[in-house]
Parts: structure tokens; sequence; C-alpha cells
């Protein structure tokens, strides 16, 4: 039994020895290192969320950044619309363009392009509206048929884009000779391939034979005759 209990004994010194000295487990080393890997796993999502608040923060800037820029564009367009004159009577609009249309029946005889009398008043009449609403607009004169064939004046012309070309030109030397300047005008014809209305009908036939005049921002910048001889050069 004494035996027994001095190994007991000594047994249980060196288990309070070991204890005492830091040979076996330190749960206070533990818990501080669990803590410390926890304020790492803190730190560093805290990190990523800063990060997600950056970005957040510059996407909110350039949105409204944007949005600045469309009310802008908006503001503009409303200055824009508020500040354009109504259209004269006859015409219509469509952002910077306008046009009219002239009925060919009210400007020439069939299968001719000299102007009547009442074609060449109204011819004058859109002269003098260009020169006072759009003089600083370039102008396209457009020549249009219905679909039928030419019969009369087949000697005359090819075919109707033949016949539209002839009749816009005619206008466009009116419009010449009545004072606008040639450089701003271009003549051409469509025949028959941009109608209004079906040329299924005598109504819709009369629709489609027409000039149309066309005022556009100027395509041509460069400087009047006048102006060059002045030393002007073309932009």
């Amino acid at each position: 039994m004494k035996a027994y209990r001095c190994s007991w004994g000594l047994l249980s010194g060196v288990v309070l020895l070991a204890v005492t000295t830091g040979c076996g487990p330190d749960a206070k080393q533990m818990q501080i290192d669990a803590q410390q890997d926890r304020i790492a796993e803190l730190e560093r999502q805290k990190g990523d969320l800063e990060q997600r608040l950056a970005s957040s923060m510059r996407d909110a800037d350039q949105a409204r950044a944007s949005l600045a820029e469309l009310r802008r564009q908006l503001d503009e367009a409303q200055r824009q619309l508020a500040a354009r004159p109504e259209l004269p009577e006859g015409w219509q609009g469509r952002g910077a363009y306008a046009w009219t249309n002239l009925s060919e029946d009210i400007l020439f005889d069939s299968g001719k392009n000299a102007l009547k009398g009442e074609g060449a008043r109204l011819v004058a009449e859109t002269a003098r509206t260009i020169q006072s609403r759009f003089a600083d607009m370039d102008v396209w004169v457009i020549g249009h048929t219905d679909t039928d064939p030419i019969k009369h004046s087949a000697k005359l012309w090819k075919d109707n884009l033949d016949l539209s070309q002839g009749r816009a030109h005619t206008v466009a030397h009116e419009l010449m000779k009545l004072g606008l300047e040639p450089r701003t005008i271009i003549a051409g014809g469509q025949g028959e391939f941009a109608p209004l209305a079906d040329n299924a009908s005598k109504e819709g036939k009369s629709r489609n034979r027409r000039v149309q005049i066309v005022v556009v921002p100027p395509l041509n910048s460069a400087p009047a005759p006048a102006e060059r001889a002045a030393g002007g050069e073309p932009q």
C-alpha cells in the first residue's frame, strides 16, 4: 500500500508541475488566438464592405451624372421646341426638317414640264416662304409621279423617273430665278417610287403627282462667291 500511495503521490506531483510550468493546454491562450482570428476575419469583412461601398458610391455618382445629362438634353429639346415658330400653312416638319408638296396638277400639264401660269404663282409663293422663314436652309426639290406609264409624251421622257426629274429641275430653276441661292438647291426625282397614297384610285394618283420642297440644315458650308472674292476659304 505504501508503494501505491507513493506512486500516486508522484503522479499527482508530475501533473501539478506540468500545469504550473505550461507544459499542458493553455485555455486562455486558445481564447486569445480565437479572438485574434475573429478580429482578422472582421477586418477582412470590413475591407470587403468598404470596397463595395466605394464601388456603390462610384456607381451612384455615375448615375447622377447620367441623369443630369439626360435632364440637360430634355431641357434643351424643350427649349428648342418652345423657340421654334409655327410652320407656315401647308408645311409639315420633323426635327430640323420641313417640307411642303406642290401638286403637279397645278404646276404642269399632263406629261409636260413647263410651268403653267397658276403653277408659276404657286412656286413664287413657295419661294417667298422659303426666303422669309427658311433663309438659312438648303432646299431639296424632289419630283414624284403616279404609276401610270407615259403615253402622249413618250418621246420626251424615258419613264416616270425621267419625267419627275425634269419637273424638279424646272421648279429648281424657277426658284433660282426668284432669288434663291443656287448653291443651296438640290433637284432630283423619285418617279413613282415614293407614293403618298395608293395608286389604285384617281384621288391617290393625284396626291402622288407632286413636287416636294424640303428645307434642310445646310449641307454646303463653303462661303458665297462674294466671300471667296474677299479672301474667304471653304470650310
